[in-house]
Order: structure tokens, then sequence, then C-alpha cells
């Protein structure tokens, strides 16, 4: 019995001393891997701003935003006011405000009726220079306005811009002749005018007199 222990004993021995000479040779044998590669990273400029990513717009699928369409015009007229209310007048005299340009009613009481009526006041001023020797011009201005339903001369004036004669007794002469005038109303069914007259003198007569041009103030 002994005789076939030791014989297995020894190739037992042998057989591990075979498996560790094989398991010493592969650890030896095997080499070394590859180092890997390192990329280093992209330097970034001193001071410049992180770039991101801006988002993508899908170039399909997303919803267009439907606006409402503009109303259309119906061609309908807005209510016109009643006469009298303010608001945009129409092209007629009817329900036009008194003292303005849509108002044509009395238009012969304007330039027409201040030249006549002026004319028959000539004389009345003439005698404001009867014996002085002056020439020049007088602009005398006044405001014509309605007082229950008679036109009175409210107010006279003298226009130092355009007077040349500083003769003062002659000017306040010219002025009360003035404020006899009688109107027989006003243009545009206007409630007052402020009238310019203009007088001329050469050797104290007159050789011109006339309304140059009149304005509505009420």
């Amino acid at each position: 019995m002994k005789r076939f222990v030791v014989p297995l004993v020894i190739g037992g021995s042998l057989t591990v001393l075979v498996a560790l000479l094989l398991l010493l040779r592969s650890i030896t044998s095997t080499e070394p891997s590859e180092p890997v590669a390192t990329v280093p990273a992209r330097e970034r400029p001193v001071g410049s701003a992180p770039t991101t990513s801006m988002p993508t717009t899908p170039a399909s699928g997303t919803p267009t935003p439907v606006f409402p369409a503009a109303p259309a015009n119906t061609g309908e007229r807005m209510p016109a006011l009643p006469a009298g209310q303010s608001g945009i007048q129409s092209a007629g005299s009817d329900d036009a405000p008194p003292g303005t340009k849509l108002n044509t009613k009395n238009l012969h009481l304007g330039m027409p009726a201040l030249r006549e009526k002026i004319a028959g006041n000539t004389s009345q001023i003439a005698s404001c220079v009867a014996g002085k020797r002056s020439s020049g011009e007088i602009m005398v201005t006044f405001i014509a306005g309605n007082r229950a339903n008679r036109i009175e001369i409210e107010q006279t004036d003298i226009d130092g811009e355009t007077t040349t004669i500083d003769d003062q007794p002659v000017l306040d002469c010219m002025m009360a002749a003035t404020r006899s005038i009688r109107l027989d109303g006003l243009p545009r069914e206007a409630e007052a005018i402020m009238v310019y007259r203009s007088i001329s003198l050469q050797d104290g007569k007159i050789t011109d007199d006339k309304p140059t041009k009149f304005s509505y103030i009420r």
C-alpha cells in the first residue's frame, strides 16, 4: 500500500509545482497596457464670456400663431350730432357757429357795409383837421358789438404802429367821430367785430378813408 502512496504524493506535488510555475510565468510575461492619451482641455481667453448653446427652434411641427383679422369697413356712417353741439359742422349755415367761415349769413354786412358807413362818417372826421396842416396816416380801430339787437361802437383806439401823426387832439377827435357810426348788423351772425379804419391826410385834407380789414372777436 505504501508503495502506491508515495508515487501518488510525488505526482501530486509535481502537478502543483508545474501549475505554480505556469501561473508565475503568465504573470511575469504579461505586458503593461498602453497608457491612455489625454487631450488637454481647450483654454479659454481671459475675460471672455463663457459660450452658451442657443436653443434650437424646430424646423417644422411648431404651430403658427393665428391673429384675429381686422374688422372690415362696413361703410356705415357715424350718427350726426344735433345742431348746437360741438363737433364738425356741415358746409351750410343752418348749424354753423356765428362768426365762423362756415356761417355765410349776412355777408353783405361785412366789408361792403363797412365801406358805406365809414364813407358816410368822413365828413365828421374832416372837422377834426379843420385849420390844420397835418399830413400822414392814422389808423383808428373800433369794436362793434351786438347789444340787445342793436349794433353799438363799444370801444375805439389808435394803432400806434401804423399811425404817423402824433397830434393827440386830432386823434381824440377822430376816435369820437368814429363812435358815431351806426351799423345795421354784423356779418356771419357775429356778436362783435374789430374794424381797422385807415385815414390818410395831406396838408390837413382827407385823401383816403376806408376800412382795411376786420376780425371776429366773439
